[in-house]
């Protein structure tokens, strides 16, 4: 999955808001897993906890869905 980051604000809510817009464009349907948080944080050159925290936003809201051990 290529994200590109933009905007203002922290970084957590750049990366929460690609995926997002991933999400209402269609390029993420429903069943398909996200980038595992090391390798989207390595491959955005930023930190993991940063992606975790997004992905903790985009489970909250329902966006997606975390299994421990399983992937988001």
């Amino acid at each position: 999955m290529l994200l590109t980051l933009s905007g203002s604000g922290p970084l957590f809510q750049q990366v929460y808001r690609a995926l997002r817009e991933a999400v209402f464009s269609g390029s993420a349907r429903p069943g398909d897993r996200l980038p595992a948080s090391r390798t989207l944080a390595r491959d955005l050159g930023i930190s993991r906890n940063v992606v975790l925290v997004a992905y903790d936003q985009l489970i909250a809201e329902g966006y997606a869905v975390g299994r421990v051990g399983d992937g988001t």
